[in-house]
């Protein structure tokens, strides 16, 4: 059980709620000794007790059941109230002002105002259920039994009252000077949070305003600092094109001396080193410069000259040419061109001996590379099998730097780049002289004599200024088919159009009129159509096909 504490209204509860005892008086300290273990002493009676507050009048109540309350209510002298609490061990006190009743349904006696030690002794002892309560505002009680005979008592108590009011009041000044002593302590605590509040919000006001004049601070040295740097910058600027231009003049000092002896060299060496930094490039770009013979215009003027050069070369099989008829049947059959009643027309004739040129080229270039034995054959050969190796290579390490995706494609570039602007081209001899590539000398031969199976040019100077460009368009050929186009990134490709095709003059030319085309078709495609991205909606056109056109023939 807790110790106990001077308060008012403690109940003691039994095992149920009808037995219960509450006290309602008060107990000095050697009296709260006697109850210091409630639970364990009431338990002799059969209850096992707790405290609650019940009452906000003094006194407890002491009970054993609904039917047999006993109720005290007067502190008596230290005998009689020991005396009376004997009999309800461990029952806390509470100081009680005045007098108390004691009842019972069949005994009944109401003690009055202090009495002797051994009156309480004698009017407790023959009652041990009882109630004291008050029921006289002046001083006496009075004590009945049965309900019928009784007798009363009665005292003057003036001093005690007199006494314990006078305590009140005291303690009411002492409790009203705590209270003022407090209010002022609230008052003073209020007024010094008020000031703190205040100088709290002052203090952030002049913070805020110092951030502000701040910020603006920074701002203004901000645009100054950038000022500076912008002036730094044109100061660097105008450094820089000084020591530009003083450089410049020194080389052209320098070179003013030698430019009569190397004029010729120096522009050969121009032109190389526009080839050299055009296969190289940036690490990662693909464009090639305005500079670069492999940019789209210059790729597009090459073919066309070499569209030129062949149909120079097969001649307008007019005046001073004769044409092999057998050769003519034997070839349009081959490549399965269809020809009229009247036998094929001089412009079938030579779109096919166009195509023929090409493919004999295509020819002897693959027999070429396929043998090996020439740094031409050998380059190429080596380049797939590096750009294989570094396709997996890219796709088998970890990491993710851009150098190595793009290296093979680099590779080929710059291989494919150098093949295009070198290869073929003449070889030195041991005389250190310059002699025509070898594969050029026998393919050149062998073209010439395709050639004369089909046409006979009569005239032979004709005939020699004919063959004179079988070298260069073998060489061209070769170059652009096997190497320019996989320096272009997508790879440019190309695509012949089959015999009977449908005309579409957005890929295609050749000599018909708009009305014409819905009743034409392709007769044979003499030189492909030459572009990049052509599953893709972005895709480019270099040059169109050039082919021959028939009409559709129609059935009945």
């Amino acid at each position: 059980m807790d110790m106990y504490q001077e308060q008012r209204g403690k109940r003691i509860y039994g095992d149920d709620p009808q037995n219960s005892r509450t006290y309602r008086g008060s107990m000095t300290s050697s009296q709260h000794s006697q109850y210091s273990n409630t639970e364990t002493n009431y338990q002799s009676h059969g209850h096992r007790t707790r405290f609650v507050d019940k009452l906000p009048l003094p006194g407890f109540l002491v009970a054993n059941s609904h039917k047999n309350p006993h109720t005290y209510r007067e502190p008596t002298t230290n005998s009689s109230a020991e005396g009376n609490y004997s009999q309800y061990s461990n029952v806390e006190a509470s100081h009680q002002a005045y007098g108390h009743r004691i009842n019972n349904p069949k005994k009944a006696y109401t003690y009055g105002v202090s009495t002797t030690n051994s009156l309480a002794e004698e009017n407790y002892s023959q009652h041990p259920n009882f109630e004291m309560a008050n029921n006289f505002p002046t001083s006496g009680y009075s004590v009945t039994k049965g309900g019928t005979a009784g007798f009363s008592f009665r005292r003057n108590s003036c001093k005690d009252h007199e006494s314990m009011l006078h305590e009140l009041t005291n303690r009411n000044q002492i409790l009203e000077v705590k209270n003022k002593k407090l209010e002022e302590e609230k008052r003073s605590l209020t007024n010094e949070l008020q000031s703190l509040h205040n100088a709290v919000t002052i203090e952030g006001r002049e913070s805020n305003q110092k951030i502000l004049d701040l910020q603006g601070t920074i701002e203004s040295l901000k645009a100054i600092n950038e000022e500076k740097e912008e002036k730094i910058r044109d100061l660097e600027n105008r450094q820089a094109q000084d020591l530009v231009v003083k450089s410049l003049q020194e080389l052209i000092k320098e070179k003013e001396v030698e430019v009569h002896s190397l004029r010729k060299h120096n522009s050969e060496l121009r032109e190389e080193a526009s080839h050299y930094q055009s296969a190289l490039g940036e690490a990662t770009n693909f464009q090639m410069g305005d500079d670069d013979q492999n940019n789209a215009v210059q790729l597009k003027n090459d073919i066309e000259k070499l569209q030129d050069m062949i149909e120079d070369y097969v001649t307008n099989l007019k005046i001073g040419v004769n044409i092999n008829s057998e050769k003519i049947k034997e070839i349009l059959e081959y490549y399965k061109c269809e020809t009229g009643p009247r036998g094929p027309d001089r412009l079938l004739i030579k779109a096919t001996l166009q195509f023929h040129v090409i493919k004999s080229i295509f020819f002897l270039a693959e027999d070429f590379f396929s043998k090996g034995g020439s740094l031409e054959s050998e380059i190429a050969g080596r380049r797939k099998e590096l750009s294989d190796l570094l396709e997996s290579f890219s796709a088998e390490r970890l990491g993710n730097d851009e150098a190595t995706r793009v290296s093979s494609i680099k590779l080929r570039q710059l291989i494919n780049a150098t093949l295009g602007n070198r290869g073929f081209s003449q070889m030195k001899n041991h005389e250190n002289g310059f002699m025509e590539h070898q594969f050029i000398t026998s393919a050149s031969e062998q073209l010439n004599q395709w050639m004369d199976q089909y046409r006979t040019i009569k005239d032979m100077e004709k005939k020699k200024e004919v063959e004179r460009l079988s070298p260069e368009i073998i060489r061209d050929t070769v170059r652009l088919f096997y190497f320019r186009f996989s320096v272009q990134e997508p790879k440019i490709e190309y695509c012949w159009f089959s015999p009977n095709s449908k005309i579409q003059k957005n890929y295609m030319k050749g000599q018909w009129d708009d009305e014409e085309i819905e009743n034409l078709t392709v007769g044979i495609c003499y030189f492909p159509l030459i572009g990049k991205n052509f599953d893709k909606e972005n895709f480019k056109i270099y040059t169109p096909a050039k082919v021959y056109p028939q009409e559709i023939k129609r059935r009945n």
